[in-house]
């Protein structure tokens, strides 16, 4: 900038700053508030579009603010996810001490977030930055922006059904407080008349004809691909409130999702807990590898998730309070399914389905009074499922599901009413068999008929054996992703899981593993390579790599400021300056003097050496910079 003066019309004379008017200034800027903001005099850099490549702003070692942190501040994401690879680029560069932090600057838009769910699953595919990897190239965490994934794609599927259906109904347990919202900034008097219930159909209403007016029907070719990236590109045309509620609700469900991979082991990054009826031991353990306090063990679980009819008829006695008093019901609110037994309205590859379903939620008798408690905590209405093949699942199913797939034969109730007062758990499976023999006889034929390892048509296997490596694994990990190369890509992934035994209570935590003797015959070959190249053997495919020392010419490069144009032309102490007289030498000395070729030259001592030395140098010219350079 330029301290400039101004004549105005007024003819006073006025002074203030410039900015500058040519190129080569505007370039001069550039270059010198970088430098400021790299030494540390600025602590705030802002740069453009046009200043996403090129430049390096990140905590470089010889850097004077080599000792602050970065942290990126995205304030408008651009339309292409690679250009915002190249702006964060700027701050994260080879050398640097710290890694940045990013931070992305959204509005809850839903809109908006099509550009952040772009870039973050560009950032994952780069260095699995979603998910803060050890890998990866920082440890920011987006993968609250990453909305397009397999889980993204299952919830946006499920938000399509409960929208499309007649009524529409809500997709997620936090739906309530969305539509309670929407109706709050909508303003509309009329509303506020109406019931907790009502306002809240009506904005499902609205939820329902703002996807049907940006071509999301029941038929659309969009609703059934569950394509997130045409999602997010159609709401942008709503209005902003039905927009953040539509987005809303899909992010509330998909949240919902998440939830449920994680309680079965699908989630990266979760724990799965292996629940069935009865799981055992088919073996003693196995040691693959003792080396020292290092002990690795292959064990191998047999499950049965199968569920008899008489254990069916316990946990409906379970259900059954102690003290009922004479006609009351148990579940009196219709709002949500009542618990019971089920049978499927139309066969499965030539099978009729039955299920024992339970309400997830069981709420006091004073909260079932009210209807509006139930809606608050169970919109959905989820229902437990136990099959006689396959136990009970943990992902529940919606109140509208199940009754669209299953009709109801006999209640909570129902149940209830066939009970006497000498009625114990051991005896109500015999009366509940006489009062529906014909149900009971399904159920028990499913029971018996998967009764084995491999499944049938239409039916799961009840048996099947669950591979573990319990005790010391992060030192053979690498042993055991080898020995699954060849595997299909389910078996590869490499889950912790934890299970407990049915007989002792003992609990096992480790990484499943296929249970076949195939799989255990290439892990058995694996870790005899890795101990035979630990040992000093011939094994190649695994190699301990000792700790090496830090080379000197790297920890000289990191640590000697770079040469630039002011310290390569820089006087020493023996360099002539500009103004000053050449010193003579102290002393007694003789003067030099030039003779003939024909007479002695006398002999020089070392200072006058010295300045011969100087006198005869080439001074350094901008050309040998380059060359040094």
């Amino acid at each position: 900038f330029r301290f400039v003066k101004r004549i105005c019309a007024s003819k006073e004379n006025k002074y203030g700053l410039s900015m500058p008017i040519s190129e080569e200034d505007a370039e001069r800027l550039n270059i010198v508030e970088k430098k400021k903001f790299m030494d540390g005099r600025k602590r705030v850099a802002i740069i453009s579009d046009a200043a996403s490549t090129g430049i390096s702003l990140h905590t470089a070692a010889n850097s004077a603010a080599r000792g602050r942190r970065r942290v990126h501040f995205t304030i408008e994401l651009p339309w292409a996810a690679d250009k915002a690879i190249q702006q964060l680029g700027r701050t994260h560069r080879s050398g640097q001490l710290t890694a940045p932090i990013y931070k992305m600057v959204v509005t809850e838009l839903g809109g908006e977030r099509r550009f952040a769910a772009a870039v973050a699953k560009r950032m994952a595919s780069l260095g699995a930055l979603t998910k803060g990897d050890r890998r990866a190239a920082t440890g920011s965490d987006l993968s609250e922006f990453d909305v397009d994934s397999r889980f993204g794609r299952r919830a946006l599927k499920r938000l399509y059904d409960c929208m499309t259906a007649e009524p529409p109904y809500t997709p997620s347990r936090g739906s309530n407080v969305i539509l309670d919202s929407y109706i709050t900034a909508t303003n509309d008097f009329t509303l506020t008349a109406q019931g907790e219930l009502d306002r809240r159909i009506f904005a499902l209403k609205e939820a329902q004809i703002s996807l049907e007016t940006i071509g999301i029907e029941k038929d659309a070719v969009s609703r059934k691909t569950s394509d997130v990236k045409v999602f997010l590109n159609r709401i942008a045309a709503l209005s902003v409130a039905k927009q953040n509620m539509i987005f809303a609700l899909f992010t509330s469900t998909m949240d919902d999702v998440i939830s449920e991979a994680k309680a079965t082991g699908e989630f990266q990054g979760s724990v799965e807990e292996i629940r069935a009826t009865s799981i055992e031991l088919s073996c003693p353990p196995e040691i693959i590898v003792s080396e020292s306090s290092r002990i690795t063990k292959l064990a191998t679980l047999s499950v049965d998730r199968g569920c008899s009819f008489s254990h069916i008829a316990k946990m409906c006695r379970n259900l059954i309070p102690a003290a009922y008093q004479g006609d009351k019901e148990i579940e009196p609110n219709t709002l949500v399914a009542r618990s019971g037994f089920y049978v499927s309205k139309r066969q499965i590859m030539g099978r009729t389905l039955v299920v024992f379903a339970r309400r997830k939620v069981q709420l006091t008798e004073d909260d079932e009074a009210n209807s509006g408690n139930r809606i608050d905590s169970d919109p959905l209405g989820l229902m437990v499922l136990t099959r006689p093949n396959t136990g009970t699942n943990p992902c529940e199913m919606a109140t509208g599901e199940l009754c669209r797939k299953y009709s109801q034969c006999a209640s909570i109730d129902d149940i209830r009413t066939i009970l006497k007062s000498e009625t114990t758990k051991d005896n109500i499976a015999e009366l509940m068999t006489q009062e529906y023999s014909s149900f009971s006889r399904l159920w028990q034929e499913t029971y018996d008929e998967s009764n084995k390892f491999q499944g049938e048509v239409g039916l799961a296997p009840r048996h099947s054996k669950i591979g573990m490596v319990t005790g010391a694994v992060l030192h053979c990990l690498l042993a055991l992703e080898k020995s699954l190369a060849m595997r299909k890509a389910s078996e590869r992934s490499l889950k912790i899981v934890r299970v407990e035994l049915s007989s002792t209570g003992e609990r096992f935590v480790g990484v499943k593993f296929p249970a076949d003797e195939a799989a255990f015959d290439s892990l058995r070959t694996t870790m005899t390579t890795l101990k035979l190249a630990r040992s000093g053997g011939t094994g190649n495919l695994f190699i301990d790599e000792v700790p090496k020392a830090i080379q000197e010419n790297s920890v000289s490069w990191i640590s000697t400021p770079p040469t630039t144009m002011k310290s390569f032309f820089k006087t020493t102490n023996g360099d002539m300056r500009i103004g000053t007289k050449r010193k003579l030498p102290s002393g007694n000395v003789t003067p030099i003097r030039k003779f003939p070729s024909s007479h002695n030259t006398p002999k020089l001592n070392g200072e006058h050496k010295k300045l011969k030395k100087i006198s005869a140098a080439k001074p350094k010219v901008i050309t040998s910079f380059f060359m040094k350079m």
